[in-house]
């Protein structure tokens, strides 16, 4: 890394209305930044919130005064999760982005062996074991039936149907060459399914690092999910004969 004036790491973060723990998060993925030695940008966009604006935003800019390897773009209206985290690979400069929930922690061990399999496997979306912070089974990936539900994994063989994109990490080319996230599932729910589907049929899929783990707070990132009737109903209208499988 001798003589770079960028970053060899991304890390898209996308906030909407998040309460403190995403600054815990941003803290977390800043030190382990540090600690990794490696290279690290991290891009929080901050989606208005009918209620809260950008007091996510806001906070982070305050808490992150001292981190001049955050930046904060408060984005215009609510860009949804897969728009947010287009308009922060948009920007991103370094070679791996890793996608972030604000309820996911990092670590600096998570950090280097992300970046490192996305490396050595730029056709493919790398996710760790998301641990949850209450205790039970770690989730290695999910499967999908042919109804569109979604079952954790406990246990994986490395490539499965997808990962909760609460910690991915892609080489930039990856990303751009599936396009991003599909818009048809804004606000949120299914355009990480889809993503991982594309990624499938045009490269080689999601691998789960089995020896990786990734706490992550279930819910802990939003209090106002949203009804993902309908953008279910787009996504098996998308892919019938990938679920009739």
């Amino acid at each position: 890394m001798t003589g770079r004036t960028w970053p060899t790491v991304s890390v898209v973060m996308v906030t909407y209305g998040t309460g403190p723990i995403a600054v815990d998060t941003i803290r977390a993925a800043d030190d382990a930044a540090r600690r990794s030695g490696l290279e690290v940008e991290i891009l929080v966009i901050d989606n208005e919130h009918p209620e809260r604006g950008h007091a996510t935003g806001d906070r982070t800019v305050v808490a992150a005064a001292d981190r001049p390897t955050v930046r904060v773009v408060r984005a215009p209206g609510n860009l949804g999760f897969g728009g947010g985290s287009d308009v922060g690979a948009d920007l991103a400069r370094g070679d791996v982005i890793v996608f972030l929930n604000p309820d996911a922690f990092l670590s600096p061990e998570a950090l280097t062996q992300l970046v490192e399999a996305a490396e050595r496997h730029p056709d493919q979306i790398i996710a760790p074991v998301f641990a949850s912070d209450r205790g039970g089974d770690d989730e290695f990936g999910r499967r999908i039936d042919g109804r569109g539900i979604t079952t954790v994994v406990p246990a994986s063989g490395e490539l499965i149907d997808y990962a909760s994109a609460a910690c991915w990490a892609m080489h930039r080319s990856l990303h751009r060459r599936l396009g991003g996230f599909d818009p048809r599932y804004h606000p949120a729910y299914f355009e990480d399914v889809d993503l991982a589907f594309r990624a499938e049929r045009a490269a080689a899929g999601t691998r789960v690092l089995a020896d990786v783990r990734v706490v992550h707070v279930g819910g802990g990132s939003v209090d106002d999910p949203t009804d993902a009737s309908v953008q279910g109903a787009a996504f098996r209208e998308r892919w019938p004969h990938r679920l009739s499988r």
